[in-house]
């Protein structure tokens, strides 16, 4: 099998070297969501990729898509990664990423491209099992803006990655302040917020590379 843990490990190195330092924090934040949200949300079923198959490029529109394999419903994911000041608290920084990845997924659900669908039909021939790819087209050709009717509302998982030490945690009450406000928008039939803490980084890095 072409696609086995070993050589998948070398591609993804292999690109992420290639990256900038600010890409290189996008990456691993979407690949750390990729991983938590399998293992914790088990009703939620991978459909994206990370990078484009032939550019080896980051790939474009939403950063992540699931399925919910219960109730068939579509996921969004926005993810926000970055490194707090030592002037700004972990909290505060997971806060401002939240709000820029709302932003910018509230810019897609609200833009008439339908730029962001059409990458995301074309990802689920590769992740997705035969039998629920078509379920899961049809949904996704229904949320195109081409395809909609009235206004417009989808789950939604919300992301912040934050850099920092472990010494200074990101407080859950403040998370949880911010998902009650968030939930009310009218933009989000369903919500899920999730915050990511890792010292930095290069631990994530330095264990993919320990795999190799």
């Amino acid at each position: 099998m072409y696609a086995d843990y070993q050589r998948t490990l070398e591609d993804f190195l292999d690109r992420y070297d290639a990256k900038t330092s600010l890409q290189k924090k996008g990456i691993i934040g979407e690949l750390l969501t990729h991983i938590l949200v399998r293992y914790y949300l088990s009703d939620l079923e991978p459909a994206s990729i990370l990078f484009n198959k032939e550019e080896r490029s980051m790939r474009k529109g939403f950063d992540l898509i699931f399925l919910g394999t219960e109730y068939a419903t579509v996921w969004y994911s926005e993810v926000k990664s970055g490194q707090p000041p030592a002037t700004i608290t972990p909290s505060s920084k997971s806060l401002s990423l939240l709000n820029t990845a709302r932003a910018d997924l509230t810019e897609r659900f609200t833009n008439a491209s339908n730029s962001a669908w059409f990458s995301a039909i074309i990802d689920s021939n590769l992740t997705v099992s035969d039998n629920v790819r078509p379920m899961l087209q049809q949904l996704l050709e229904a949320d195109a803006p081409a395809r909609r009717l009235g206004d417009f509302s989808a789950a939604a998982i919300l992301v912040s990655v934050v850099y920092a030490s472990p010494a200074d945690e990101i407080d859950y009450e403040v998370l949880s302040s911010y998902f009650a406000t968030a939930y009310d928008d009218e933009h989000f039939s369903d919500l899920i917020v999730v915050s990511i803490q890792k010292e930095t980084m290069r631990r994530v890095v330095e264990f993919l590379r320990s795999e190799t």
